[in-house]
């Protein structure tokens, strides 16, 4: 029998080297490549990924990008160096925009909650008007239930009899003298 596990064990897991989806070694380049690389260069060059020991990189800015082409070797170097493994062989740089990041400043605003609202009798009657034409009496008590529903979220209908007065085959409104 399988062990169940919570699901924070289990998202630990995947950002742990007990993951067999994530090399264990990614993270640590990752680590090396934020630790290397200058904050001056690291705003105009994005870790796109990691793959068969080449850094594959997004250029924003090419001035960064240009820089970056000198010191290149010198930080592949020292990536290795901190790993104390030969793992980064090279890099790969293309001119990109990175994907936008999520501002920490941003909240998220909670909606109010919505209490639902008993319904008017006018309301009841021309939800029940409007379910008539439905032959299958528990059809119709379904539908009819539905739309009761999903009208105490929403606000009154002002004018909801008349709407329906005024539809085609209907008689029209006595005019208010």
């Amino acid at each position: 029998m399988r062990e169940t596990l919570p699901i924070h064990k289990i998202l630990e897991q995947f950002w742990e080297d007990k993951n067999p989806l994530v090399h264990p070694l990614i993270p640590r380049v990752l680590k090396a490549w934020q630790e290397v690389v200058p904050d001056s260069l690291r705003s105009g060059l994005y870790l796109e990924r990691f793959q068969e020991g080449i850094l594959h990189l997004l250029i924003s800015n090419p001035v960064a990008g240009q820089h970056f082409q000198f010191v290149k070797e010198s930080i592949c170097q020292k990536i290795n160096a901190r790993l104390g493994l030969p793992l980064v062989r090279g890099v790969r740089m293309k001119a990109g925009t990175p994907p936008p990041l999520a501002d920490p400043t941003l909240k998220v605003q909670r909606l109010p909650e919505t209490k639902p609202r008993n319904l008017s009798r006018k309301e009841k009657k021309w939800i029940s008007q409007l379910c008539l034409e439905i032959k299958d009496p528990e059809v119709r008590r379904q539908v009819q239930a539905t739309f009761e529903k999903s009208c105490r979220f929403q606000e009154p209908i002002p004018s909801a009899s008349q709407d329906y007065k005024l539809r085609p085959g209907r008689k029209q409104p006595k005019a208010a003298k």
